[in-house]
């Protein structure tokens, strides 16, 4: 560009003094050429502009609230006026102008004139009280199934902001064909697949399933006892004598509630020929198998709920059953993970879900991992415990407890440990020269913090201890 430029420059001062139509015609196309340079730097420009306002314009930065401000100010109203042609600038004056106006603008005109609304509704045509009658009556299954199928996927159909998938994946023809909605969380999720569910749900069943769920106490609502999973449920579930095709025959058939168990069996469970007839099964034997198998597991409490469920109303208003949560550490133990308390899941904070989950998640690092590096170097009792809540109180300040906090897990940055990160740093004690770790820094070297605190309990005619040092017990 500068050499097309300069050129341009040498050319205009040759034809101008010799008006040569040879320098004219070139001093032309270099014109030219620079206009279309131009060009290109232009549209270049452009584009780079754009691209900076998409990237720019709903980030956090100056070109965004620069823009904020500008639409902020345009959209300001800085003075009304009136319907008497005064002009008003206060901006409390602006909102009762405002306000004033729409209410005259959207006041209703309407008298009532009983004439004019029978003559306007005695031409309109009626609907017949079949078609009423339908259209009044309650929607059906059937009907909620086809309009969930026809949803679009990836939009929520409501406020609540659950995708259509969701409702496609929990209806009956979804999730093994189930149809269960709070109930899942009652139910034995790692026996189940979650192939047909949208990728958050899954995630959130894997979450789930990180966890052991122990239930306490009996259940006094009916209308959860009628909502218990008779397929791979917490409390019911298939004997170990039903092969796959029971479980198929109960999931065709649209049994897999307590519920729907004794809507065909009565309440007592004591009537298998209606269950045999909805399973399709000619042996009434195999069904009184299975109803003897449920009622088993039922407790005197749950049946008789049961007994009374037809002069009892049910309701969806009761609390959901009583579930506590802990880390599911399969086969994996050690100290950090004892003392694992069981929390309930209507009453878990957000911390201690977190510290469940961390634990269930690491749980094969934690395994049979020391709660401190002293524990071996010291031979600490099984059951001594550090206490190292005892550092955070007085005459200690937080400063020397967050120390001494690093001290007890062995977060100290020895040279063993620095000369991983910097090569120029040997792993040498600098006062002699073994290899300086924790222990060695703090008891074994030849200067170190436990030999100077042992002379001065001597010189108090007392003895020092290092695991009460370390372990602050």
């Amino acid at each position: 560009m500068k050499d097309l430029e300069t050129q341009v420059v040498e050319l205009q001062t040759l034809a101008d003094s010799t008006a040569n139509q040879g320098l004219l015609d070139s001093l032309k196309s270099k014109k030219s050429a620079i206009a279309n340079l131009l060009g290109v730097s232009a549209q270049g420009a452009l584009v780079r502009s754009r691209f900076m306002n998409i990237t720019q314009m709903d980030a956090p930065s100056r070109f965004f609230f620069g823009l904020e401000r500008k639409n902020g100010q345009r959209k300001t109203i800085y003075s009304l006026r009136t319907g008497s042609g005064s002009e008003v600038s206060d901006s409390s004056e602006i909102r009762k102008c405002a306000v004033e106006f729409y209410r005259n603008l959207f006041k209703s005109e309407w008298t009532h004139n009983p004439d004019v609304h029978s003559s306007f509704l005695s031409g309109l045509p009626q609907v017949s009280e079949a078609d009423n009658s339908e259209l009044a009556a309650e929607v059906t299954l059937q009907e909620l199934h086809t309009a969930t199928m026809s949803l679009q996927s990836g939009r929520a159909p409501g406020m609540d902001g659950l995708p259509a998938d969701f409702y496609k994946s929990f209806t009956r023809q979804g999730f093994n064909g189930l149809g269960h909605d709070f109930n899942l969380f009652l139910m034995n999720i790692p026996n189940m697949s979650t192939s047909s569910l949208p990728a958050f749900y899954k995630s959130v069943f894997r979450v789930w399933n990180l966890l052991r769920k122990e239930r306490r106490g009996q259940v006094d609502s009916l209308y959860w006892i009628l909502q218990e999973p008779v397929l791979w449920g917490t409390r019911l579930d298939l004997p170990s004598w039903a092969g796959q095709d029971l479980a198929t025959r109960l999931q065709t058939a649209g049994v897999v509630t307590l519920g729907q168990v004794v809507a065909l069996t009565g309440p007592r469970m004591d009537d298998p020929c209606g269950l045999a007839a909805r399973l399709g099964l000619t042996s009434v034997r195999v069904t009184q198998r299975l109803l003897e198998h449920w009622k088993q597991r039922l407790t005197g409490h749950d049946r008789l709920l049961l007994n009374s469920s037809f002069n009892q109303k049910v309701t969806d208003d009761d609390p959901f059953p009583a579930i506590f949560l802990a880390p599911d550490f399969k086969d994996c133990s050690g100290i950090l993970m004892e003392c694992t308390h069981l929390a309930p899941l209507d009453g878990t904070t957000g911390k201690l879900f977190y510290r469940i989950l961390m634990k269930a998640i690491n749980r094969t690092k934690l395994n049979k991992r020391p709660d401190t590096p002293w524990r071996r170097y010291l031979q600490l009792a099984p059951a001594a415990r550090p206490e190292w809540r005892s550092f955070y109180k007085p005459p200690l300040s937080k400063k020397h407890a967050d120390i001494h906090w690093r001290v007890l897990h062995g977060v100290i940055a020895v040279n063993s440990f620095v000369s991983t990160i910097n090569p120029a740093v040997e792993d040498k004690c600098p006062y002699c020269d073994q290899r300086e770790t924790v222990f060695h820094c703090f008891v074994s070297s030849s200067f170190t913090l436990v030999s100077v605190f042992t002379n001065c309990f001597y010189q108090m005619w007392r003895g020092f201890y290092q695991a009460v040092f370390y372990s602050g017990f």
